[in-house]
């Protein structure tokens, strides 16, 4: 059951850094109008993979 939202993490990770909006709970955050909190979700979508990642591999 974790692999499809380990899939899904993973795409908004590389969808954030190549495109420059996060998806957020209201909406989408871009890059060059709140750069801070961008790349704080970024973090927070990286650790949640990694910690999604842990859960996986075992």
């Amino acid at each position: 059951m974790a692999i499809p939202f380990l899939a899904i993490i993973g795409w908004l990770i590389i969808h954030a850094i190549r495109e420059g909006t996060v998806l957020f709970i209201q909406g989408f955050v871009h890059q060059h109008e709140h750069p801070f909190l961008f790349w704080v979700l970024v973090a927070a979508y990286g650790a949640s993979f990694l910690g999604l990642l842990r859960m996986v591999i075992g």
